[in-house]
């Protein structure tokens, strides 16, 4: 969460095509590629990975990627995986999956049908077609890591990725269990959506400032998907209760979102999804 924040302060995903995360890239594949030195199959796929999703994990966390996605190679083409880690004051969810249409959307309403709150995630699709998303997340419910139903989670998903679990519906029945409490103001709370050009030569970026709310993040990533928008790469931020997304999107024909009028359209619906959460 930390390593997010501190780069969202400083910018540097607006600007993650730069000279300098391609030596940190080259200098992570290296120490990856040591650690799986033995295994050839895994060397020869590292070198195809992107430099962003590189400098966004560990050597030993882009390993353990490799090495499960070769185990689960099969299944990957069937099912959604759940790899969940307890870490100290969060959780740590890897899912691995092949890339579907808005399949970040399902995952972030699943997890809010199942009463996580979302802190921070990391998400990329490899050249392959292969979706790592590493999302860190908070039981709303005070559940120990072992009392939580995992399978039950990963079941739910993968029925929503196959369209027999209707994640809108299950949200909408949920609203009311989750304002249990008064809502409090939140000072300087920003409310903004910027799309952004320039900054990268091969994605739209969308950044959205935003109230942190059950929902949230299914309601904006399944706005980007019926926008025919496909989210290629996305970190997610919390912070006092301050949503802060930075999607790196295509359409679904691999351009950039250039048409004036659809972005106009893009952004007001999106302004007006963290408009109705906003504070009074």
């Amino acid at each position: 969460f930390f390593k997010t924040k501190s780069c969202l302060e400083a910018a540097c995903l607006a600007g993650a095509e730069t000279e300098d995360e391609g030596r940190g890239a080259s200098w992570l594949r290296q120490r990856v590629a040591e650690l799986v030195a033995d295994d050839e199959q895994l060397r020869n796929q590292l070198q195809d990975l992107p430099d962003d999703y590189l400098t966004g994990f560990t050597p030993e966390s882009v390993a353990r990627h490799l090495q499960l996605h070769r185990k689960h190679a099969g299944r990957l083409q069937q099912r959604v995986l759940l790899f969940p880690e307890a870490r100290r004051g969060y959780w740590s969810l890897l899912m691995l999956s092949k890339d579907r249409a808005g399949l970040l959307a399902k995952l972030c309403g699943v997890l809010a049908i199942h009463n996580f709150s979302v802190l921070a995630a990391q998400i990329f699709t490899w050249p392959d077609g292969t979706v790592v998303d590493v999302l860190d997340v908070q039981p709303i419910a005070e559940l120990k890591f072992d009392e939580q139903n995992w399978q039950a989670l990963e079941e739910d998903l993968n029925k929503a990725v196959n369209y027999r679990f209707d994640v809108g519906l299950k949200l909408h029945g949920k609203k009311q269990g989750f304002g249990l409490g008064p809502k409090r103001k939140i000072q300087q709370l920003q409310l903004k959506v910027v799309l952004d050009n320039e900054s990268s030569r091969k994605y739209t970026i969308i950044e959205v400032y935003g109230a942190d709310a059950p929902g949230a993040l299914y309601q904006l990533t399944q706005t980007l998907s019926d926008f025919g928008l496909d989210i290629h790469r996305a970190k997610i931020a919390t912070e006092v209760e301050q949503l802060i997304d930075i999607f790196y999107v295509l359409q679904r024909d691999g351009s950039k979102l250039v048409d004036p009028e659809q972005q106009e359209m893009v952004r007001t619906t999106l302004l007006k999804i963290i408009g109705m959460d906003e504070i009074e």
